[in-house]
């Protein structure tokens, strides 16, 4: 195929992607645009791939720095062909980063079943893991749906019945987590995105009403109806009872859920706001609080 039409090919596949997730789109943008109050600041993106779900255009009057980091960077090679026309001085592209330290491990479980002994080894390197070639003084550090993701490459090259199994999503969900305070300023937040089910457990998420997901959320919990390692009341349990996230963490929110519309179906989406503790220097008279939710640690 001639590289033009190729390229307009991949256009169209894209902008059918933008479209489509524009309620997706919209909900990370309004928690960005909400959550700060000042510009000038930095944003680093986790699993931002080609950026379909991710509004540059309206984050770059919050944001004077974007990076953007991907695993894949033949996606984040695309992102300048379906947003157009902006600064893209400012928006700083890293691909090739594995955020989980785990990629060779997934390719030798898919040839083979992983021994103890390897999983071991896995779990050592995913809590060693570092990123250095990041920023570490952002004021948001967002994961972009990439935490389920890598959770369910863990189940199926490792098997849900694996005795190390959940005890491997722990490790390696806290290390993410720690890893993205770790690269946020003090008093910055971290938006942990993930999905959390779905149309494949629930069939009903692709014609459910807005206002029925919260509950419907705490329905799918209590019906263990969601995916492995992205139960968000564990995970803010968890946050709360680890000895090296205690303290980082000012507090933690939970923003009403959302539905995500891929092509095959809808998705389940929630964001936690984790706020990283303020040093006394820097600690305001107010901290800004956005959508309140009442958390259950149970």
């Amino acid at each position: 195929m001639d590289n033009s039409l190729a390229v307009e090919e991949l256009k169209l596949q894209m902008r059918e992607r933008w479209n489509r997730f524009s309620n997706h789109r919209e909900h990370i943008s309004g928690i960005l645009e909400h959550l700060l109050w000042h510009s000038n600041r930095r944003i680093s993106v986790w699993g931002a791939g080609p950026c379909v779900d991710i509004d540059l255009e309206k984050l770059l009057p919050i944001f004077e720095n974007i990076e953007l980091v991907d695993i894949d960077k033949e996606a984040l090679d695309t992102v300048q062909l379906l947003q157009e026309g902006l600064d893209f001085s400012r928006i700083h592209f890293y691909g090739d980063i594995d955020l989980f330290g785990l990629s060779d491990f997934f390719k030798q479980w898919n040839m083979q079943a992983p021994s103890e002994a390897s999983v071991e080894k896995a779990k050592e390197i995913a809590i060693c893991h570092s990123l250095p070639m990041l920023y570490h003084n952002n004021q948001v550090t967002l994961s972009d749906c990439v935490l389920s993701q890598v959770l369910e490459k863990l189940a199926l090259t490792m098997g849900e019945t694996h005795p190390q199994l959940l005890s491997m999503i722990c490790t390696v969900r806290l290390r993410h987590i720690e890893l993205l305070l770790t690269h946020t300023c003090p008093g910055g937040y971290v938006l942990l995105i993930t999905d959390m089910t779905s149309y494949l457990l629930l069939p009903v998420l692709n014609t459910i009403s807005d206002e029925y997901l919260s509950p419907l959320m705490n329905s799918l919990i209590e019906a263990k109806l969601f995916f492995t390692g992205c139960n968000p009341y564990a995970v803010i349990k968890s946050c709360r009872e680890n000895g090296n996230l205690i303290g980082l963490i000012e507090k933690i929110e939970l923003v009403e859920p959302w539905v995500w519309q891929l092509k095959e179906g809808n998705v389940l989406v929630y964001c936690l706001i984790i706020q990283k503790k303020l040093t006394p220097a820097f600690r305001p008279d107010k901290i800004f609080s956005f959508y309140q939710y009442k958390l259950n640690d149970n």
